[in-house]
């Protein structure tokens, strides 16, 4: 039915009127049509297809799909053929997409029904893209970083990269490290960022990350506890230093009270049996799974030479001095070594000066008397000395009385 308006030219030249051509069995000779989509803005500079699809009912005719693509949403390239259901063929990955839709009834109408599209959904992913994760704090107790491990899906197409630094102002001044999945981590540093990029290379791809765990150890600190035992009316005790997981040192406490210290030593704990002091170390070598080491005796820890050493009160002027200072000239002391050298020094108080003198040993003395010849100028008004056996081999044990020789002067006050 066609409906049109007419102007008569009759008497009645003021009316208007609608003629209707009615008609039955007409035929239409439109057998074909095309629909172009609106402009799709994908937000993506280099947008990617994804799997895509479309709703339509054909009717025993026809409907074909392609998809176009255009860097500024004006200039298109060649329309490609699509298929509902699979991702566009990929033309050159630009921002602004399209659909074309052709539905045709093959040149025949036949009384059927005609082809309709319900709906067109295109689906499209950024071609690569990064993730930059927050800074993590592993704390001040990292001894190192470990496994780098990501579990990612989708598509192989993830690219990741690290950077650590001591504080959260040194990390971000440092460039990202590349780094594959399952290998170490370097260095120690306490804080970490890391970064994963991705690209879409398939149609296919769908590259995501699901998890990510980052691997460190810690220092363990003191693994062991401390002990202690009476020997010989010496109190024995053991402690670990702050930057060993073992009791690498013992502190010696005679019985007046007097404290020295030994380190170096892998001790456990103690031990009093048999008139024997006995300690036990957790080191092992891998076979033995660890030994017990008879102390008080010897000269060397595990076979590697023990060195110790002690320092004695400062000697002062009597009260009624206080106003001289005295000139060392020389120091007596007992002593009994095995064989070597040791190294005895002198304190001076009053110029906060510390001398050494190597002192030569004779092989197996018993006990002698040492003279210890200060060097010339040795002035203080307090003097001590100090002792230190590094020898292999050599034990030194120090007997009293040990003597001080000096002159005195008259201090000018000021």
């Amino acid at each position: 039915m066609t409906i049109w308006g007419e102007y008569s030219s009759s008497e009645d030249a003021t009316q208007d009127f609608l003629e209707l051509d009615d008609f039955t069995g007409g035929v239409s000779t439109i057998y074909s049509g095309t629909f172009t989509s609106a402009t799709l803005d994908s937000g993506f500079s280099t947008a990617a297809w994804a799997s895509s699809g479309a709703n339509w009912t054909t009717n025993s005719h026809s409907i074909t799909a392609q998809t176009q693509e255009s860097s500024d949403g004006s200039s298109w390239d060649t329309a490609l053929s699509w298929s509902t259901g699979t991702a566009p063929t990929d033309g050159t990955r630009k921002r602004y997409k399209r659909y074309i839709l052709t539905l045709s009834t093959g040149g025949t109408t036949n009384g059927t029904a005609l082809p309709y599209v319900d709906d067109v959904t295109l689906s499209v992913l950024a071609s690569s893209g990064s993730y930059i994760s927050d800074i993590r704090d592993a704390g001040t107790a990292i001894s190192s970083w470990d496994i780098f491990n990501p579990n990612t899906a989708g598509g192989n197409n993830q690219s990741f990269s690290y950077r650590t630094g001591a504080t959260t102002t040194t990390l971000v001044a440092t460039a990202f490290t590349s780094i594959a999945a399952g290998a170490d981590i370097s260095g120690s540093a306490r804080y970490i960022q890391w970064a994963d990029t991705f690209t879409v290379v398939a149609a296919t791809d769908n590259p995501h990350l699901d998890s990510l765990t980052i691997n460190f150890s810690q220092s363990a600190g003191a693994s062991q506890p401390g002990d202690m035992e009476v020997w010989n009316n010496d109190l024995w005790m053991t402690y670990t230093s702050t930057s060993s997981t073992y009791n690498s040192s013992i502190l010696l406490m005679n019985a007046d009270g007097k404290f020295s210290t030994l380190s170096g030593l892998t001790v456990y704990g103690f031990a009093a049996h048999n008139q024997k002091l006995l300690a036990g170390t957790s080191l092992n070598d891998g076979v033995s799974g660890g030994y017990v080491r008879q102390l008080d005796v010897g000269s060397t820890d595990d076979g590697n030479s023990v060195s110790s050493s002690v320092s004695l009160k400062q000697q002062e002027f009597p009260s009624d001095n206080q106003d001289w200072r005295k000139i060392m000239s020389h120091a007596y002391f007992n002593y009994a070594v095995a064989s070597g050298t040791f190294t005895a020094t002198i304190n001076e108080h009053f110029s906060d000066h510390a001398q050494n003198y190597t002192v030569y040993a004779s092989s197996g003395n018993i006990i002698g008397r040492y003279r210890l010849e200060a060097v010339p100028g040795t002035t203080a008004k307090q003097f001590g000395l100090e002792f230190t056996n590094t020898y292999p081999g050599s034990r030194l044990l120090l007997y009293p009385p040990i003597s001080y020789y000096f002159s005195k002067q008259k201090m000018i006050p000021q």
